[in-house]
């Protein structure tokens, strides 16, 4: 169990394969990690889990936040669409990251769906892609001319420290 930003936070992860772009994959997990810190507060907990399931590589990040209002369920994913709509709420964005991750992983032939058993009782996002049967044979050449490439400093340039500590474990820093 790692700290981020004084939140528990617990990855269980097995290798899945899927064909997708991994900058759009980021992306996604990127959305989904960014909103259960912000909806999160300190002393909570959010859990990252990936798996094989069915033939579907499966991404779970639940959190034990500020959850969502069951009649706010269907509408989560729709452009613009904000459960509460105080904006100076911590954290408030536009209501463009949900939509994002549906539309990116349905161009990946997947599907996300959203739970919460209500308010201040945290939210569920599971993201289902197409599994590949196994590793894949071959590596893209930009991807090997990176790993044998020489080793590059990273600066990290973001206002909100929760997503700053994400990058920092995404990077391996």
């Amino acid at each position: 169990v790692a700290k981020l930003e004084g939140r528990a936070l617990t990855i269980e992860a097995e290798p899945v394969w899927v064909d997708a772009d991994p900058t759009r994959l980021e992306q996604i997990v990127m959305n989904l990690l960014s909103n259960a810190v912000k909806f999160t507060p300190k002393g909570g907990a959010i859990h990252v889990e990936v798996r094989r399931e069915d033939g579907e590589a499966v991404l779970r990040v639940a959190d034990t936040g500020e959850g969502i209002a069951p009649e706010f369920l269907p509408l989560g994913f729709d452009l613009f669409a904000q459960g509460d709509t105080n904006f100076d709420r911590p954290g408030g964005g536009l209501g463009v990251g949900l939509t994002l991750v549906r539309r990116l992983v349905e161009l990946h032939g997947g599907r996300v769906e959203a739970a919460s058993p209500g308010l201040g009782k945290g939210s569920v996002f599971t993201v289902r892609l197409p599994a590949l049967a196994g590793e894949p044979k071959r590596r893209l050449q930009s991807e090997e001319a990176l790993a044998s490439g020489p080793q590059k400093r990273i600066l990290i340039v973001e206002d909100d420290a929760g997503n700053r500590e994400i990058m920092h474990i995404q990077l391996g820093k």
